[in-house]
């Protein structure tokens, strides 16, 4: 468990230099009027934050002392998985493809950009029925028929949410290193060039 423990929080502390890095390039985008450039800074900022979320959530599932706080741990981590798959869906989609033919990284990048969509799509295909369910019924909203709720968290496994967030980390590194470092080193040109 403790193994899991310090994975977590090294994972965190690579998302918060992100979330640094790309604030400032951000702030850096936006001074010079940049909105492209902010555009692909908020994607970094938004899958950073989305990452920190979940990473947090099952680090405390993980140290929860009861079955509720895990279960409860595990329902905040199904909202926040569900939601978050589903807007990756979106952006990384034609989104995400038009500013990298916009920057001229498409070529470069469009493989990846594809692989990476897929993947979080068949994430969300798989996943998602199951999380909508526990967001539906006992977390974002309430199902009115508190045994219905009951006999939810009950089913609930906090260890297959663990596994999911695995499987996210798997993903999101992937999407940093294959997807989001090439950006940052092209933003970071860029706004180099533009701000001398």
């Amino acid at each position: 468990m403790h193994k899991n423990l310090s994975a977590f929080s090294k994972h965190q502390r690579t998302l918060r230099k992100m979330i640094r890095k790309s604030t400032a390039l951000r702030e850096l985008a936006e001074r010079t009027g940049l909105p492209a450039l902010v555009w692909q800074c908020n994607l970094i900022q938004y899958v950073s934050l989305w990452s920190h979320d979940y990473s947090g959530l099952v680090e405390e599932m993980l140290r929860a002392s009861s079955r509720w706080k895990k279960k409860l741990y595990a329902r905040h981590l199904a909202i926040t998985i569900f939601e978050g798959t589903s807007d990756f869906a979106v952006l990384l989609g034609k989104p995400l493809r038009d500013h990298l033919v916009g920057f001229g990284l498409a070529t470069r990048l469009e493989a990846e950009r594809k692989t990476l969509h897929k993947e979080i799509v068949q994430f969300a295909r798989s996943h998602g029925p199951f999380l909508k369910r526990i967001r539906n019924s006992v977390i974002g909203h309430r199902d009115h028929n508190a045994k219905t709720q009951i006999e939810l968290i009950d089913s609930m496994k906090p260890a297959k949410m663990y596994r999911l967030c695995l499987a996210l980390i798997r993903w999101s590194k992937k999407f940093y290193q294959t997807l989001l470092i090439p950006i940052l080193q092209e933003l970071d040109g860029r706004l180099a060039r533009v701000s001398k």
